[in-house]
């Protein structure tokens, strides 16, 4: 088994055949510092039954040795799905971390996201603006809408 070790904080750690899967890709890679996207993992190849038991995601900032383990993951198909909390330190404009997932305590793969506050306005609006048109197509065109 390869081990990574990263010596630059920019380091992306790639994919790693373990057994019969990989990890293709994890997207979107940045997102607003309250939270909330949803991130997607795609696996590639036959994804283990036992994969909730045996599957870490953990999310870590070095510069203030933030840990926050994924307790909640979604599987569907080869994809796995999951909220990213929000970043609990709101002095702090941009972040970057790292999500990395482990398989059977040996990490398969590493990778960084971005938090930034400049898509805090933008996600707020356009939340804005899907409550508006719910609003709209429900009370004024009588269109019964689940979101």
């Amino acid at each position: 088994m390869t081990i990574f070790q990263s010596f630059h904080y920019h380091t992306t750690f790639s994919s790693i055949d373990y057994g019969d899967f990989t990890i293709e890709d994890i997207f979107p890679l940045y997102g607003p510092m309250f939270g909330n996207e949803k991130v997607c993992i795609e696996l590639k190849g036959h994804v283990p039954k036992d994969l909730h038991t045996v599957l870490l995601i953990i999310l870590t900032e070095d510069q203030t040795n933030w840990f926050h383990p994924i307790t909640n993951f979604r599987k569907k198909g080869t994809n796995l799905t999951f909220q990213m909390p929000p970043f609990p330190f709101p002095s702090i404009i941009r972040a970057k971390i790292n999500i990395e997932i482990q398989y059977k305590q040996d990490i398969i793969h590493r990778v960084n996201y971005i938090y930034t506050s400049k898509l805090d306005g933008k996600v707020r609006v356009i939340q804005s603006f899907h409550k508006f048109l719910v609003f709209v197509l429900t009370h004024i065109f009588g269109f019964v809408l689940s979101c």
